[in-house]
């Protein structure tokens, strides 16, 4: 994680960019530890770690609605995706007038310093015509070693970043004016226009130099569209040197090495289809091994999303139903039924269980003369009929300390209903950290000639299994131990005048 690339420091707090928008992202935070690691290194307070409450791929998002549709210029490029994942085909419509921009072949150097230099030469050019100039960059720290290289040779312009975001209207707004140079990451012009001025138009239109290709071609499209909207006049030039991460990561070892034993003279630029080739598919490879990488994480997703639904839908259930206490005895009746398998068929075992769970004198005499298919109806019943008791004994406790607005059942299943949820709550939880683990862990399962996704298929069921028993039996309890009680002398007095006391749930 690299400084002003992957994240900034602002107000003495560690904020993440967005790769894609190069938009501060406040808020976010980077988990199992690697957010107080970046704190640590910045110097700046470590704040504790994150809990996660709810997870899902945007992919897994995006698919919960009826009907997926969208509009953007550079959908071409990631067509096969959108049929993958989302079943969506890519139509391309026609421009409203025809594009005039120019678009030169990129210029290409060995080295960053000859590139950097071009770059500079090619500024001081364009300005002179009185073209507004968009530069555009990959990250905060090269936009800002570029403001510094202008300011060096007087060269008057604005930057644009994620640390100054705030005023990106405003710099956009006067991005088209004549003669303006604006510095800008890739979140130049999103959802802003560049509108270029009439004296602008008549000197060429907006000029987009790219200092360097992203590793995806969309945002480098992106960048171009900047210029030439609407049919308006504009030109576009990329810069590349070999010393590029992209190109020294994924360009072809041959053309390097080509160049190595064919090296043009110090200072000139490189312009051939077969290089923009080359670059053209490096940047193939990183979209491609980028897609790999989201295929992977929604196949891992797709396990959870079927568990998400599971417990989604069961909180559901509980905040809409119309009887609470209906419900909550089928989690009961559930619940038993879960320990007399969990027993199998030994008395002793179901015993404990059942003095642990539920406040009833149950004896391996009374369990034991019963016949196995009469056993579990029994404990049901028993088990209910004390829950009912206990709910009467409550809505009476209620009814001495009187609500002027609900009655004793609403509240008592108010009660129940928040217990239910803020236990489910905490074990999804839980289960969510297990699960984060489990991922981590499972890959080593390659060393044991092993599928990691089919070995996180089967133990991911294990643990959702393990979490609706557990949930159901932790619930049934809590439902025998809560009790409400009248608020004592003293928290009425301090209530007195503020607001009407509520029975207090313990």
């Amino acid at each position: 994680m690299v400084k002003n690339v992957d994240y900034i420091v602002q107000d003495k707090k560690i904020v993440i960019i967005d790769e894609n928008t190069g938009r501060p992202q406040p808020g976010r935070r980077f988990s199992d530890g690697l957010h107080q690691s970046i704190e640590a290194k910045e110097g700046v307070k470590i704040q504790g770690e994150t809990q996660t409450y709810a997870t899902i791929t945007l992919q897994n998002y995006f698919r919960m609605y009826d009907q997926l549709c969208g509009m953007t210029g550079t959908a071409m490029t990631e067509a096969v995706e959108f049929k993958t994942i989302y079943q969506l085909d890519v139509m391309e419509i026609p421009t409203y007038k025809p594009c005039i921009r120019k678009d030169f072949d990129d210029e290409i150097y060995m080295t960053e310093r000859e590139k950097h230099a071009a770059i500079l030469a090619e500024i001081k050019s364009v300005h002179e015509k009185g073209q507004p100039i968009l530069i555009g960059t990959e990250s905060v720290d090269i936009s800002e070693k570029f403001s510094h290289i202008l300011k060096k040779n007087r060269l008057p312009h604005t930057v644009l970043n994620a640390k100054n975001h705030a005023k990106e209207a405003e710099i956009i707004a006067e991005a088209g004016v004549e003669g303006a140079i604006t510095l800008a990451t890739n979140m130049a012009g999103r959802g802003t226009d560049i509108k270029p001025t009439k004296a602008a138009l008549e000197a060429g239109g907006l000029y987009v130099l790219g200092t360097g290709r992203h590793q995806s071609r969309r945002i480098d499209r992106q960048l171009r569209g900047r210029s030439g909207r609407l049919g308006d006049p504009g030109a576009s030039k990329f810069f590349v040197s070999f010393e590029d991460s992209l190109m020294r990561l994924f360009s072809p070892p041959r053309i390097t090495a080509l160049l190595q034993r064919h090296r043009p003279p110090e200072g000139e630029a490189m312009s051939a289809k077969i290089l923009n080739k080359s670059i053209e598919t490096a940047q193939k490879r990183v979209e491609q091994r980028n897609y790999s990488a989201r295929e992977h994480t929604l196949k891992y997703d797709d396990v959870m999303n079927k568990q998400r639904q599971e417990i989604y839908e069961f909180r559901q259930d509980m905040i809409e139903t119309s009887d609470v206490i209906a419900l909550t005895k089928e989690i009961l009746s559930d619940t038993v039924d879960a320990l007399i398998q969990e027993s199998s068929n030994q008395y002793d075992l179901l015993l404990t269980a059942l003095l642990t769970h539920f406040p009833i004198s149950f004896t391996k005499e009374s369990l034991e003369k019963l016949p196995q298919e009469e056993l579990s109806g029994y404990i049901q019943e028993k088990v209910i009929e004390e829950f009912t008791k206990k709910c009467t004994f409550q809505e009476e406790q209620i009814a001495a300390f009187p609500h002027p607005e609900k009655k004793p059942r609403e509240i008592l299943e108010g009660v129940i209903r928040s217990l239910i949820l803020r236990r489910t709550d905490a074990l999804w939880q839980e289960h969510l950290l297990s699960i984060d683990h489990l991922r981590t862990d499972v890959h080593i399962r390659l060393v044991g000639q092993k599928d990691p996704l089919i070995e996180f298929k089967e133990e991911a069921f294990q643990y959702f299994r393990a979490l609706y028993h557990e949930m159901h039996v932790e619930i049934s309890r809590d439902l025998f131990r809560f009790q409400m009680v009248r608020p004592n002398e003293e928290t009425m007095q301090k209530w007195m005048g503020q607001k009407r006391p509520q029975p207090i749930v313990d």
